[in-house]
């Protein structure tokens, strides 16, 4: 009775570990199994599955160069109980965050965030959109920024040196004062005055304004006229003050 007991229990012993050694995905599981019992009647199909583990692997070692976050998807869709289905996870945590980071938009961040809600890079896509909203132009903001300009073109288009001034704040920079009161003196000189163009900027807790205008001017000299062209590029703060402007030739 006894010896059939430790039989039982021996049978029970061998087919529980070969159901952990055929559902594994390590070759030392199931060589471990072959070598505790050598004349199992399971060895056929254990010899089976470690060849089905070793070609897993080398699927997963061409596999781990790929920068296609759908080669990840569908090896871990093939194999979801593998723990190499953890690793597919972080590589595609990592390549749709390197995929947010080159797209650099504000859906690119979202999108990232929502897949992975947990990822390895929530912190810096986080700090990534809070930058993108906080520099994202409002209606209101564009039309307050457009006024000035608007203002400035008219000032400069008119030769209009009053309204220039009162543009300027107390402590405005200006790059080139002489060429811009030469423009003002001799306004009838400058033409093409394009569109404004204007970026919100976020720096030191603090937000501001670039906004540009391009245009020509005929320059005289002694026996010519050269057409210049002139790019203009004004700092506003966040009260919408000029407080810089910038000429280049």
């Amino acid at each position: 009775m006894a010896a059939y007991v430790r039989e039982q229990q021996n049978r029970w012993e061998e087919y529980n570990r070969y159901q952990i050694a055929l559902t594994s995905y390590s070759e030392e599981e199931v060589n471990r199994f072959l070598t505790d019992f050598p004349d199992s009647k399971y060895r056929e199909m254990l010899d089976l599955r470690k060849k089905q583990i070793h070609n897993i692997l080398q699927e997963w070692k061409r596999l781990q160069h790929s920068d296609r976050v759908q080669d990840f998807l569908d090896f871990a869709h093939r194999f979801p109980q593998s723990p190499l289905a953890f690793e597919c996870d972080l590589r595609i945590d990592s390549l749709e965050w390197l995929n947010a980071l080159a797209e650099g938009s504000l859906d690119g961040y979202i999108c990232y965030l929502s897949k992975h809600p947990n990822g390895k890079y929530v912190k810096q896509a986080l700090a990534e959109k809070q930058k993108i909203e906080r520099t994202t132009l409002n209606d209101s903001e564009l039309q307050q920024v457009n006024q000035i300009m608007t203002q400035l073109k008219d000032a400069i288009d008119q030769g209009n040196s009053h309204v220039y001034d009162s543009l300027k704040q107390q402590g405005v920079t200006v790059s080139d004062t002489v060429l811009m009161n030469y423009m003002l003196d001799c306004y009838q000189s400058v033409t093409n005055i394009g569109q404004t163009s204007v970026k919100k900027k976020y720096n030191d807790e603090s937000v501001y304004y670039e906004a540009s205008i391009s245009f020509k001017y005929a320059e005289h000299k002694s026996d010519t006229v050269e057409s210049i062209n002139i790019a203009l590029r004004t700092t506003l703060n966040n009260q919408f003050e000029i407080k810089n402007i910038q000429l280049t030739r």
